[in-house]
């Protein structure tokens, strides 16, 4: 989710008149490049949207301490043209990617609504190619989920620990036919260590991914010297197929100038298809004002012949417009 990851960029409205009103927040990120793609010895070139999102939040103070938020998030298609100029594509081009309401507190912070799992914030930072081919959501795990119908906790600080749980409610009545169909009730929970440089965590996932799934991942991430280190490892069990699967993603970025900077991951996992593998490398080059250019290069390979994930490659250059 972009609000994660980036701070809220330009207030565009107070709401005047009540002494508890604060600044709405309005956001995104223009985030288009263009690759040259190779799928089964095939080549062909593409223009791509890569998580393109625009945001509207507002914080409230309320009494006693408390403090009343909103989040809505969209993924948009800028690349897409609209039906009514006789364009067709492939995805709606204005996906709600995270909505929410919420209260916070000495005690901690309440949100209901739709957002990404405490197991899927935990990996954010390990994956610098999110979006691109290189996306661990491609190769090395399927736990990366946004749910809806959920509440999540997130406690207080306390000795660099924080500490995250969340539950899936049943999308429809369990005495409903359909529910045999339907996600059941799942419960996913985080606990992080941070302290300097350093972080660390470890998250658990059960049925959230789908019924009878269980899903552990565990990550890492520490500074040496200039360079920064991330390692995810992760293990899914399908108690439906009584079938254990586990995954691996390390990565690295490291400045070389006070505007250029590296970056490098390479995974292996059995979690999306059998013997899959991927190594990404890419430059960002800052531009100032929160724009950015970029070059990435991925290869992905599996073992699974019968899967719909094959051998494949990419590299291409892109821009990034934060506002």
């Amino acid at each position: 989710m972009l609000a994660t990851k980036r701070s809220y960029l330009l207030a565009i409205g107070v709401l005047a008149g009540s002494p508890a009103a604060s600044a709405l927040e309005f956001y995104g990120e223009i985030n288009m490049s263009r690759q040259e793609i190779t799928e089964d010895g095939e080549t062909y070139s593409d223009i791509r949207s890569n998580g393109s999102a625009i945001g509207v939040m507002e914080e409230r103070a309320l009494n006693r301490g408390v403090s009343a938020e909103f989040l809505l998030e969209y993924e948009i298609m800028p690349n897409q043209p609209v039906a009514s100029s006789g364009g067709s594509y492939e995805q709606d081009p204005l996906t709600l990617s995270a909505g929410y309401v919420g209260l916070i507190g000495s005690a901690g912070k309440l949100k209901i609504g739709y957002f990404a799992t405490p197991l899927n914030i935990l990996g954010e930072d390990i994956d610098h190619f999110t979006d691109l081919r290189g996306d661990k959501a491609r190769y090395i795990t399927t736990g990366d989920v946004d749910i809806s119908n959920a509440f999540m906790y997130t406690s207080p600080e306390w000795r660099g620990l924080t500490a995250r749980i969340s539950h899936v409610s049943y999308e429809s009545s369990p005495d409903e036919e359909s529910m045999e169909d339907e996600r059941s009730n799942g419960v996913s929970v985080s606990v992080s260590y941070e302290y300097g440089d350093m972080f660390t965590g470890i998250a658990y996932d059960s049925e959230v991914e789908g019924e009878e799934i269980d899903h552990f991942r565990a990550v890492a991430r520490y500074p040496l010297g200039p360079v920064n280190i991330g390692v995810l490892w992760e293990r899914r069990k399908d108690n439906n197929a009584d079938n254990t699967t586990s995954g691996w993603l390390a990565s690295a970025t490291a400045p070389v100038t006070e505007n250029v900077s590296l970056q490098f991951q390479h995974g292996r996992s059995d979690n999306v298809a059998e013997g899959g593998r991927t190594t990404s490398l890419g430059a960002a080059y800052d531009l100032g004002n929160d724009v950015s250019l970029y070059v990435f290069a991925t290869d992905n390979t599996s073992d699974d012949t019968s899967g719909e994930l094959g051998d494949e490659s990419e590299y291409g250059l892109g821009i990034s417009y934060v506002f």
